[in-house]
């Protein structure tokens, strides 16, 4: 877009009021922890070029931005326009800068039957974080196929060892005892599930 100095101090005012209340008292300090992030070199200059509206924030930084704020990335490219109580709004990625979960660490997967119903949907859409595979209560998790795709099942540990893997849909999906989590080649924790309505 074409340089808006309005809209970039407006976004600059922002930016500062979100370093500041994220304990970041100098934007030489919010420099360094962006180059820490990102492997790219920032300096002082750069932050402050940002924060005085003389220059956008580049979209593709947004998401760095916005760990480092602990704000949304929405927020700080475009929607503190359009917000007039930022206490009230709530988007998946607060969570995921709050729990310190990286993009690149999550998958986006559909559920394809009916077998978790009513928890989990045919069609509900499901973010799951890879790699996790300690299990000390139920949870919800998904495994790679034994031939081919995924199965989204619920896991919980036994008593006297080993795990059950369990759907709601008993009749059709029966309990399967398992001794060690190695045996079902666990993809990783779903952490959210959305539906639309």
């Amino acid at each position: 877009m074409a340089f808006d100095r309005v809209f970039a101090e407006k976004q600059g005012a922002f930016l500062q009021s979100k370093r500041l209340e994220a304990g970041i008292t100098s934007q030489e300090k919010a420099a360094r922890m962006l180059t820490e992030l990102t492997g790219i070199t920032f300096t002082k200059s750069a932050w402050g070029m940002w924060e005085s509206g003389r220059r956008h924030i580049d979209g593709k930084l947004s998401y760095p931005l916005s760990k480092i704020v602990k704000t949304d990335p929405w927020l700080l490219t475009d929607g503190f326009q359009h917000i007039k109580n930022e206490k009230n709004h709530y988007t998946p990625f607060l969570e995921l800068i709050k729990r310190n979960i990286e993009l690149t660490d999550l998958i986006q997967l559909k559920m394809y039957d009916r077998s978790l119903e009513p928890s989990v949907n045919n069609g509900d859409s499901l973010l799951v974080l890879k790699g996790e595979s300690e299990i000390n209560e139920p949870t919800l998790v998904v495994m790679n196929g034994k031939t081919e795709g995924y199965w989204i099942r619920y896991i919980k540990p036994e008593r006297k060892g080993g795990f059950t893997l369990y759907s709601l849909d008993k009749d059709n999906y029966p309990d399967e005892h398992i001794e060690t989590l190695e045996s079902i080649n666990m993809l990783g924790k779903v952490i959210n599930i959305t539906r639309w309505l």
